[in-house]
């Protein structure tokens, strides 16, 4: 190689490296905006799994089409839904997707026979939906036994008694007393075996069909405990027992009232209120902090315990 093919040769490589150099740059701007850009639009959003069986159907939240079985980025909020495919009927509703949102599913009914061949011939979308669905509510039952414990020891069924359990919504559970008067006492038993003063602070407890005389009490200024109760509910025949105090600013007790041959027990707390008292709650036959606030759990689990 003469002087001159090399010259040529070295000017060459060095224009295949500038070009290489600045392709490199070029590819690594762009991967850089492309990051910048990907960050801005997933900022604030939820990755949520988007799966509505059959996979082809169209997918939409507000006017914001998602694709189907697939991840998609999604702001917190609630959306109107909308699943269509031709012969499918179309699903509409409401959803809401949070923070804790994974996933979004559900699946389309043929409304013709076309539709029902499509099922069975794309089945697998049908069944993966299914499989999901099943998770979730595996999923979702132990997070609530987690969360709720006691449900794992409910319902319990005595020929007496029923001791179950309520979910008014996602975030309460309502322990539930089904028994006649003659054996709620059993029950109220059984609840103290079960529920410790961590509980009473977790759950409610509500007695079906139970008749309570002592909602409506009279205000008055009784400096005695026994004689405040007896004063708020004048028109109710009672006995005041199992008198315990704490630091002399709560009292509690148990109203016992002889029906027929059975007594009937409601428990009732008072907090000192000046130089007389005030009811913490509604007296009943179990107390909790729900319905006797503003008193220590372990107090409250020692007068059930009476």
């Amino acid at each position: 190689m003469n002087d001159s093919q090399q010259d040529t040769y070295i000017r060459n490589r060095k224009i295949i490296a500038t070009i290489g150099t600045i392709a490199f740059v070029i590819l690594s701007i762009a991967i850089i905006i492309w990051a910048i850009a990907h960050f801005i639009y997933i900022n604030g959003k939820v990755k949520v799994m988007v799966s509505y069986a059959p996979y082809e159907a169209t997918v939409k939240i507000d006017d914001i089409q998602l694709k189907n079985n697939a991840h998609n980025w999604i702001a917190p909020g609630k959306y109107h839904l909308t699943v269509e495919m031709k012969d499918f009927d179309t699903l509409s509703g409401e959803v809401t997707v949070t923070e804790d949102t994974e996933r979004l599913y559900g699946h389309l009914l043929a409304n013709n026979d076309e539709g029902r061949k499509y099922t069975k011939e794309h089945i697998k979308d049908f069944q993966d939906v299914e499989g999901i669905a099943g998770e979730v509510a595996a999923e979702d039952g132990a997070k609530q036994r987690e969360q709720w414990p006691i449900i794992t020891v409910l319902p319990i069924k005595d020929p007496h008694y029923t001791i179950g359990y309520s979910m008014p919504d996602l975030n309460t559970v309502n322990v539930t007393v089904t028994s006649s008067l003659e054996y709620r006492g059993l029950a109220t038993s059984k609840l103290v075996k079960i529920m410790d003063a961590k509980d009473l602070e977790k759950y409610d407890v509500i007695y079906n069909n139970l008749k309570n005389p002592y909602e409506k009490a009279v205000a008055n200024k009784e400096t005695k405990p026994d004689k405040y109760l007896i004063a708020a509910f004048p028109n109710y025949k009672f006995t005041v027992k199992g008198k315990m105090s704490n630091d002399e600013k709560y009292y509690g007790a148990f109203l016992r009232h002889l029906d027929g041959n059975v007594s009937e027990i409601f428990r009732v707390v008072l907090i000192k209120d000046g130089s007389s008292w005030k009811l913490a709650g509604t007296p009943y036959p179990f107390l909790t902090t729900k319905n006797t606030p503003d008193v220590p759990s372990d107090f409250l689990q020692k007068i059930n315990e009476m």
